[in-house]
């Protein structure tokens, strides 16, 4: 499948299209299908099925995952914050990461300037949230945070991804509004996909780039947009919101027959005609990033950041503790007469100890939705160039590994006192237990990063317990009864 955007045309014609200058703002519109996100994401280096074709360059250079790190930021539709943590607090991450070099103080000028910047000084103090567990700040306020976040990067483009989305008309016009007063004021250039925008929104925006069936219907001065269509006989009515006049003649699920595919013909002759020989490029001040924070500074905030999540939200692990406990108490008393030593009781007890080993694992599966929401920010934090991937890696280490032994401890202890079990081996089955929680933790995150939801990481999660407790010694014991093709899963499972 070939990618059916602009960019395509544009080489096809070959006519392209310099998107913006410096302090621009592009709003990129049309109707369902017309190849608005296509666009975006192929700008934004997003991965996407099928074969890409043409070129996105800044500057003259073509636009790679490291020329995007370091020179431009990505703002996802949905807001991927950590959200424990406060508005402030969050902020005053992402400038220990983005402006690593710069010294304490003028962070905190910028993250306070900023706050006012972005209208969010009054809810400075409250958890940014994700309307979830935590409920936090307003859709429109977490919108602005995510912005903030990204413009303490200080990009030389900024990519927006429906900014305006699940927002009232009045937040919507306050976020384009901040939008373009920030553009202006940080000399940066930014695009974004926006739907369905009210005629106040509509007046914000600098250059217009109206696209349907992955052709390019008009791109210009948003202002001069009417002006187009009245030229090739589409008049807009007096009083309608020329946004959706356009999207109304454009959007070919609903247009007459052939009446897209006239206008896009309009545009490719007219752009023939003005300027026929141009080069697709983004055009942008020079990169203005500060120096990144060190590997060291990276890994120590990351995991001062997990630890103030884990504090702040009990759930996380003094309520999975706690589960624990209960649930491996009231396993062991139901099995209080393997107390008694003796050959009746050796099935009773063999199956004790694998609940005691299984129970702690299988509650690893409240990793898998927690972690498909972190997995979120993570590739949009590592993707805008906040942190590296390894510094992520090591700090969740140092959270996560003290965790796993302290949640087989609150599973060896009960289990000691109510089973009466010996002490001699505990050391070693506390080590092990340890590793086996981690194994499970590990592989729930792994569950939780499958697709874009946590159903089939659920479903996958519990198939890989059942066959480990089917392949774990207990419910078969004997290796040679088993069917020959099944045999090497004694041997896979942790």
């Amino acid at each position: 499948m070939c990618m059916t955007t602009c960019l395509q045309h544009a080489v096809a014609n070959p006519v392209a299209y310099q998107f913006m200058e410096v302090t621009d703002v592009l709003a990129i519109i049309g109707g369902s299908g017309a190849g608005k996100t296509t666009l975006l994401d192929s700008v934004a280096l997003e991965p996407r099925p099928g074969r890409r074709a043409g070129q996105v360059l800044l500057n003259g250079q073509e636009l790679d995952a490291t020329l995007f790190r370091s020179s431009c930021a990505y703002v996802a539709q949905s807001d991927a914050c950590a959200p424990s943590l406060t508005v402030r607090e969050t902020l005053q991450f992402a400038a220990s990461l983005y402006q690593g070099r710069a010294t304490r103080a003028e962070r905190a000028k910028g993250v306070q300037h900023l706050l006012e910047e972005c209208g969010l000084d009054a809810c400075h103090d409250v958890k940014v949230g994700d309307d979830l567990v935590i409920r936090g700040v307003s859709g429109g306020q977490r919108r602005r945070v995510s912005l903030a976040v990204e413009l303490l990067k200080r990009p030389s483009v900024l990519v927006l991804d429906e900014p305006t989305s699940g927002l009232d008309s009045k937040a919507a016009e306050a976020i384009v509004e901040l939008l373009t007063g920030i553009a202006l004021a940080n000399n940066l250039a930014a695009l974004c996909t926006i739907h369905q925008p009210s005629s106040y929104v509509f007046q914000q925006f600098d250059r217009l780039l109206v696209l349907a069936k992955g052709r390019v219907c008009y791109f210009g001065k948003a202002d001069a947009a009417l002006q187009h269509f009245q030229d090739i006989g589409f008049p807009s009515p007096s009083g309608v919101n020329p946004a959706e006049f356009m999207i109304r003649i454009t959007n070919a699920d609903f247009a007459e027959e052939g009446q897209v595919a006239r206008i896009c013909d309009a545009w490719d002759a007219a752009c023939r005609e003005a300027q026929p020989s141009l080069s697709g490029v983004l055009t942008s001040g020079p990169p203005q990033a500060a120096p990144r924070a060190s590997a060291r500074k990276q890994v120590g905030k990351l995991f001062l950041r997990a630890v103030r999540s884990n504090l702040r939200n009990p759930i996380a692990f003094a309520g999975r503790a706690a589960l624990t406990a209960l649930l491996v108490s009231f396993v062991c008393v139901a099995y209080l007469g393997a107390r008694k030593r003796n050959q009746e009781n050796v099935l009773n007890y063999l199956w004790a100890v694998m609940w005691v080993q299984q129970l702690p694992a299988f509650l690893c599966i409240g990793a898998v939705p927690n972690f498909a929401r972190e997995h979120r920010c993570f590739r949009k934090e590592v993707k805008n160039g906040l942190y590296h991937p390894l510094s992520h890696l090591l700090a969740d280490m140092l959270v996560n590994v003290p965790i796993w032994f302290l949640l087989a401890a609150a599973a060896i202890l009960p289990s000691n006192l109510i089973l009466d079990t010996p002490l001699i081996h505990s050391p070693e089955l506390w080590l092990l237990l340890a590793a086996y929680i981690g194994f499970n933790d590990t592989f729930a995150q792994l569950c939780g990063s499958l697709g874009t939801g946590s159903p089939l990481g659920i479903m996958v999660f519990l198939m890989q317990t059942i066959l480990n407790m089917i392949f774990n010694g207990t419910l078969l014991a004997h290796q040679s009864e088993v069917p020959w093709m099944l045999r090497w899963l004694f041997y896979a499972r942790p």
